[in-house]
Formats: C-alpha cells, sequence, structure tokens
C-alpha cells in the first residue's frame, strides 16, 4: 500500500511540476490597465512607418494596407518562448499572441493607434483556443506602444 502512495504521489508531483506556462516574467510586468489606444505625436505616414519598423523586428505580418490603416500579425509565442513538448504534454501551456492594429490620423500633427490583442493558449502543441488575460493584453499592448515610439 505504501508503495502505491509513494507512486501516486510521485506522478502527481511530477504532473504539477509540468504544469508551467511561457508567462512567468509577463504577470509580474502586466498592467491591465493600458489603454487600447494611444496617440502619437505626427502625421499618418510617419505614425504607420514607425508601427511597420517596430513590428519587423520580432513579428510576422498578415495584413499590411495602409489605405486603411489596418495591420494584422500573425500568432508568436509570447516573447519568443515555446515550452518543450514534454512540458505540454503534462498539461504546460504556451500562450501565443496576434495583433490587429489601426492606424488613424486625428488631426495633421496626431495619429491614433489602437491595439487589440489576441491570446490563444496551445496545450499538447496541437490543442489551440482563444483565451482572455488583461493582465498579459496589457503587458503586449505596452511593449508595442514603446516599440513604436522608439521609431518615432
Amino acid at each position: 500500500m505504501g508503495r502505491v502512495i509513494s507512486l501516486v504521489f510521485a506522478a502527481m508531483v511530477f504532473v504539477f511540476v509540468g504544469c508551467g506556462s511561457n508567462l512567468e516574467n509577463v504577470k509580474s510586468e502586466g498592467d491591465s490597465k493600458i489603454p487600447t489606444s494611444k496617440t502619437f505625436n505626427g502625421n499618418f505616414q510617419k505614425v504607420w512607418s514607425s508601427c511597420v519598423s517596430a513590428l519587423a523586428e520580432n513579428e510576422t505580418l498578415k495584413v499590411s494596407e495602409k489605405d486603411s490603416g489596418m495591420i494584422v500579425t500573425e500568432l508568436r509565442a509570447i516573447d519568443g518562448k515555446e515550452l518543450s513538448l514534454v512540458s505540454t504534454y503534462f498539461l504546460g501551456s504556451t500562450y501565443k499572441y496576434s495583433y490587429t492594429i489601426r492606424v488613424k490620423e486625428k488631426r495633421a500633427s496626431s495619429t491614433d493607434v489602437t491595439v487589440n490583442v489576441k491570446l490563444a493558449k496551445e496545450q499538447l502543441v496541437f490543442v489551440k483556443r482563444e483565451t482572455k488575460d488583461e493582465q498579459v493584453e496589457g503587458y503586449l499592448r505596452k511593449k508595442l506602444f514603446e516599440k513604436i515610439a522608439e521609431f518615432m
């Protein structure tokens, strides 16, 4: 009986150790109060170029329509951190995201950038489902707004 309890305990420890995700640093840095829009000083052309340059560093553009001011990116692992197959097999999750960005000129010298974040949770490498987490979404918006500002 003691041997069975030890095996069950060892299996539980192994499973719970594998219950990780790629959000360890995000949860400590995330902020759910980051707004979805930010106004940048500059005309549409300057802000559009800054957005595209900021995204080009780490993202893959799926849609880029300058006339409509719309940019959509492909799904990507948060901070480029993918969990291993072993980790995802034991209930670990890799969170991925994509951006839908809208650039719209307000006046000749200011332009709004609206960023919507789509989160997806991937388990067992093939199971993906959309999820919602304001803290993580705020973290991703903040990083993108900071990156755009670097190119302004």
